[in-house]
């Protein structure tokens, strides 16, 4: 009989609880076996640490967005800053839409642009 995929070996299994109960009398309450070995064999302790600590972390996050939600509360928010008025429109003039009254003096407005003294640019 074939086993479940992700299911444990029956023999690692039965290995790695002969290992643990190994573990738990050589080290004793107070890991003094843990204590000893980092002492007079540190290479090895460090070793056996390292095999501790995960290389990878699976992660599986699944989010959702109310997108109709969020879009609703932006054109709330949109109304509350306009009522307050707190948002400034800014309108982009150009040459056929300026009028006597905004015209600026200092400035002129091209119709077309500006021809370059460069023959490659266009």
């Amino acid at each position: 009989m074939a086993r479940t995929k992700g299911a444990i070996n029956k023999m690692t299994r039965d290995v790695k609880a002969a290992v643990e109960q190994a573990f738990k009398t050589v080290n004793g309450k107070n890991n003094a076996g843990l204590i000893k070995l980092s002492k007079e064999q540190p290479a090895i302790f460090y070793g056996l640490v390292a095999k501790c600590i995960p290389t990878a972390v699976a992660v599986d996050i699944k989010a959702s967005i109310d997108l109709a939600g969020a879009m609703l509360a932006s054109q709330e928010q949109l109304r509350t800053l306009q009522a307050n008025n707190e948002i400034k429109t800014i309108e982009h003039l150009t040459p056929d839409t300026l009028s006597p009254d905004n015209v600026t003096p200092d400035k002129e407005i091209a119709d077309k642009p500006q021809k370059t003294a460069d023959p490659d640019f266009p």
